[in-house]
């Protein structure tokens, strides 16, 4: 990020932090006419746009009440939405077929953001010189799914490499520091952690695409409080939009919290930042996912497009 724009990154903070603070007084609901949407996300990138948004009151502006909770994997996250403890939460596809195998609470509302990268120690210059190695990935997510695409760029399969699970991002990150792994699949700020530690990227998803990400919110907030997830909804959205004017200089504190180093919060501030909306997911993109899902036996049985999906009017294609 240029000076030019890390300036008005700063100008722009300022300006919506006086305006976010002006208009709270006077938009918001009393807290008890106000029912709290909870959503969960693993430690990342995954929320910041909505953080960014309740770091300057956009959800009180928004007369919505969120509260957002982080966990330190997706098995984590997922015994939270089978204890009914999060309204929604920030995933992807792969692992909402793993949730849908033994719940049929939730339903995907649109995409979001989050990227993911295969990190290797420094020896490694190629992505065909991991053959025979071993490479750290999550269990449930799409981390493994990453992997194989990448593998089968080059004329690799996974069979091709040492699987090793380890649910844990900065677990992943840190066994690579200490080569007990030669490579890892992470998203960010966990990328940028292991490379700030001498780490190479090898390949790295584009940040401001899909990347088969998504939201989803419990049938039963869909079915009696579907205005605070409209509002929820709106939030992320004008979150998105103060994000992108800021990038991750906006967003230099909430990174530390979400796992990263002072170093690499400083460095993500580089990041250009071109986020979409919250959008439709894509029927092909769906299936896509699910085929690998089944293959994969992370849900033999996954669900059909049509039924999986909830229709919000502020959501568009």
């Amino acid at each position: 990020m240029s000076r030019f724009k890390k300036f008005t990154a700063l100008l722009f903070t300022a300006i919506i932090v006086i305006s976010a603070f002006a208009g709270a007084t006077s938009t918001v609901k009393a807290d008890d006419e106000v029912n709290t949407i909870t959503i969960g996300a693993v430690k990342g990138t995954y929320a910041v746009p909505l953080l960014v948004a309740k770091q300057y009151n956009l959800d009180k502006n928004n007369n919505a009440s969120i509260d957002v909770k982080t966990y330190n994997s997706t098995k984590e996250l997922n015994d939270a939405l089978k204890a009914g403890e999060i309204t929604g939460a920030f995933t992807d596809l792969v692992n909402y077929a793993a949730i849908t195998k033994s719940t049929s609470s939730y339903k995907i509302v649109g995409q979001s953001s989050g990227y993911q990268g295969l990190v290797a120690n420094k020896k490694y210059k190629k992505v065909d010189s991991l053959k025979g190695k071993t490479i750290a990935v999550e269990k449930n997510d799409a981390s493994k799914y990453y992997l194989k695409t990448i593998l089968e760029d080059n004329n690799l399969k996974l069979s091709d490499v040492k699987i090793k699970e380890i649910a844990d991002p900065s677990d992943r990150v840190s066994q690579l520091k200490s080569k007990k792994v030669d490579a890892i699949v992470v998203g960010d700020p966990f990328i940028t952690n292991a490379e700030k530690n001498g780490a190479k990227v090898l390949k790295k998803q584009n940040i401001n695409k899909s990347n088969d990400n998504v939201i989803i919110m419990s049938k039963e907030s869909l079915s009696t409080d579907i205005s605070n997830v409209n509002m929820f909804i709106n939030v992320y959205n004008d979150g998105i939009k103060a994000f992108n004017k800021g990038g991750f200089t906006t967003a230099d504190q909430v990174l530390v919290e979400q796992g990263a180093t002072r170093e690499a919060a400083v460095k993500m501030n580089d990041l250009d930042i071109d986020l979409s909306k919250a959008k439709k997911v894509k029927k092909s993109d769906y299936d896509r996912v699910m085929k690998y899902a089944k293959s994969a036996k992370v849900n033999t049985k996954p669900a059909e497009f049509k039924k999986e999906f909830a229709k919000l009017a502020n959501i568009t294609k």
